[in-house]
């Protein structure tokens, strides 16, 4: 191995983990630098964990991955209390929300949820169910976070959920979704098939599907302008599309991707992650190109896969920081047209310069 950390080097080792046994002290102090700043530091545990490597690990850097490991462990153990909790309010409601994202990897017990962090927790009920989760929550000592009139406006107008919730107690934050995609993108999922097939966990929980699982997993990579954690996305969309490919294969996901109109988004998916983990998937499937060759060639191998990068000083450069713009904007694009974009974008870019002058708290009620 190098002498030093490249920009490769946690796709290398995420695809091939004995390659840590070649690492140094100068190698582990920057990669465990890495990782915790991408929230990778459980997850990489696990991965050491699976392919018997823990001890090969200095004693140094194992104490920095075992830590992470004890938080997200117990994070993971108060997601599982935290949806019992909803599951048990709501149904004072008649509704029995489904969860995503974070929570519903750790209510199906994902090979991925393992070592996961997250902000907080997801769920979908239906769009007609709204006012009523809303007035379960706030009886049962949930309140909405404070926003100011015009992000209310941005979440109930524009976005596919309500402002965040969090627990005046607990302190935890919680999403309410309705569908996968804002409203305002002009992109319409059925309801219907977001919860005609639901999947109940061991603890009676109720979460989406294999299939539209990983749909949602890519999805949410593809129309979001945040790329500052995606590496974690791509891992997620990785570990569990290798669970898929145990059980069923990936036919399935890819025929749902085109009934829904997501065919594009798993191409780009699938060849990213032919990318970074060696694997065949684009040829294995014949998928075909959903634009010319050369523009996808281009998109994938020099815009995509340069954003995933983790982002620290140690590794990002420029061109890592040119593709993550193109991605922000590509994501702003797809979630709202044109005409509602360039004024947010203004408002956004008068309030950053507001609060940095009068504080962050200037806007809140």
């Amino acid at each position: 191995m190098k002498n030093a950390i490249s920009i490769y080097t946690v796709f290398e080792v995420f695809s091939e983990p004995k390659q840590v046994k070649e690492f140094d002290s100068s190698h582990w102090q920057s990669f465990i630098r890495i990782l915790r700043g991408a929230d990778l530091l459980a997850t990489f545990y696990y991965l050491l964990e699976r392919n018997s490597l823990l001890e090969s690990i200095p004693p140094f850097a194992l104490k920095h991955i075992e830590s992470a490991k004890i938080y997200a462990d117990r994070q993971a153990h108060q997601v599982r209390n935290e949806s019992q909790a909803l599951n048990l309010v709501l149904a004072k409601a008649d509704i029995q929300p489904v969860f995503l994202k974070g929570a519903a990897y750790v209510l199906r017990e994902d090979i991925n949820h393992f070592g996961r962090v997250m902000s907080d927790i997801d769920i979908l009920v239906k769009k007609s169910q709204l006012n009523a989760v809303e007035a379960v929550l706030q009886k049962n000592d949930w309140a909405e976070s404070k926003l100011d009139d015009y992000d209310q406006q941005y979440y109930r107008k524009w976005a596919h959920e309500l402002p965040p919730y969090k627990h005046v107690y607990r302190g935890t934050s919680l999403d309410i979704h309705f569908t996968l995609l804002p409203p305002v993108s002009g992109i319409d999922i059925d309801e219907e098939s977001l919860f005609s097939n639901v999947q109940v966990t061991k603890d009676g929980s109720w979460a989406l599907p294999p299939n539209l699982l990983v749909l949602h997993c890519i999805i949410h990579l593809f129309f979001n302008e945040d790329f500052s954690k995606s590496f974690r996305d791509v891992l997620d969309i990785h570990l569990l599309i290798e669970q898929l490919e145990a059980s069923e294969g990936l036919d399935g996901i890819i025929k749902l991707s085109e009934s829904m109109g997501f065919y594009k988004e798993v191409y780009y998916a699938l060849s990213v992650r032919d990318l970074v983990f060696h694997t065949n998937s684009v040829q294995q499937y014949q998928l075909k190109s959903p634009k010319l060759s050369f523009i996808t060639e281009f998109f994938v191998r020099k815009i995509l896969y340069r954003a995933i990068m983790p982002s620290h000083d140690i590794v990002f450069n420029s061109w890592n920081n040119f593709a993550r713009f193109i991605m922000y904007i590509r994501g702003h694009l797809l979630k709202m047209p044109i005409t509602i974009l360039i004024p947010h974008m203004l408002v956004k870019v008068r309030r950053a310069l507001v609060t940095s002058v009068m504080g962050a708290h200037h806007y809140e009620k």
